[in-house]
C-alpha cells in the first residue's frame, strides 16, 4: 500500500513537471510570436513612412513635432542606431497596446531638446539598448525629413516607478528607455545633441 501511495504521489509529481515544462515552453513560443509580429508590424509602418515623409525647412511651431497618420496611427519619425541594427518608426503618443507595432514618445520633443521614447523589450525593437555603449550614434529623423543626430553619454537603469528621474534633467537632450528582463527597471540611455541636418540640405543638389 505504501509503494502505491509513493507510486501515485511520483505520478502526480512527473505530471506537475511535464505541465509546467509544456507551458513554459508555450509561453516561449507565445513571446517568440509576439516579438515577430511587433518586426514585422514596424517594417511595415516604415515603409508607408518613408513613402509618406515631405520634405521642410528645419523649423517648428512652438516645439510642437509634425505627425502623419499611418493606418490609424499618429507617426512622428523614426529612430536609427545603425550600431544595433536598430530603425524603428515612432509612434507620436505612448499607448499599451498602440506600442506593440512601434515604439512611442513618452513625453517631451527633439525641437526642446527634452524627448523621451519608450519601447517594448522585444528583440526587434528596443531589447537591444541592453547592447549599447557610450559614445554611440543615435539618429531621430521627423516627418519631414529633418535629422537629428545624438551621442550616447550615459546608461543606466531606473525603478518602474521613477518617472520624474526618467523626464526630467537639463544634460541630455534625448532618452530611450525600455525594461529590463524581468521587468523590474528601466534600462535607461542618455543622449545629448550633436547636430541638426535640415531636409532641404540633405536635398540640395
Amino acid at each position: 500500500m505504501e509503494t502505491k501511495k509513493r507510486n501515485k504521489k511520483g505520478l502526480g509529481l512527473m505530471l506537475a513537471g511535464l505541465l509546467l515544462v509544456a507551458a513554459a515552453v508555450g509561453l516561449v513560443l507565445y513571446n517568440r510570436a509576439e516579438d515577430d509580429r511587433a518586426g514585422e508590424q514596424s517594417e511595415l509602418i516604415l515603409t508607408e513612412l518613408e513613402k509618406a515623409t515631405s520634405h521642410a525647412q528645419l523649423e517648428s511651431l512652438d516645439g510642437q513635432m509634425p505627425m502623419i497618420s499611418i493606418d490609424g496611427r499618429d507617426i512622428v519619425g523614426h529612430v536609427v542606431i545603425e550600431s544595433l541594427e536598430i530603425d524603428l518608426p515612432v509612434l507620436a503618443y505612448w499607448d499599451e497596446e498602440a506600442a506593440k507595432d512601434a515604439p512611442a514618445r513618452y513625453t517631451g520633443s527633439v525641437w526642446l531638446d527634452n524627448m523621451v521614447l519608450c519601447g517594448h523589450n522585444y528583440r526587434r525593437h528596443f531589447a537591444p539598448l541592453h547592447d549599447i555603449e557610450t559614445g554611440a550614434e543615435v539618429r531621430f529623423v521627423d516627418v519631414n525629413g529633418n535629422e537629428f543626430v545624438y551621442e550616447v553619454t550615459e546608461i543606466f537603469n531606473l525603478g518602474p516607478k521613477q518617472v520624474l528621474e526618467m523626464i526630467s534633467g537639463e544634460d541630455w537632450d534625448l532618452t530611450l528607455f525600455t525594461c529590463t528582463m524581468g521587468g523590474q527597471s528601466r534600462i535607461t540611455v542618455r543622449c545629448v545633441r550633436k547636430k541638426s541636418i535640415p531636409a532641404a540640405s540633405q536635398t540640395a543638389p
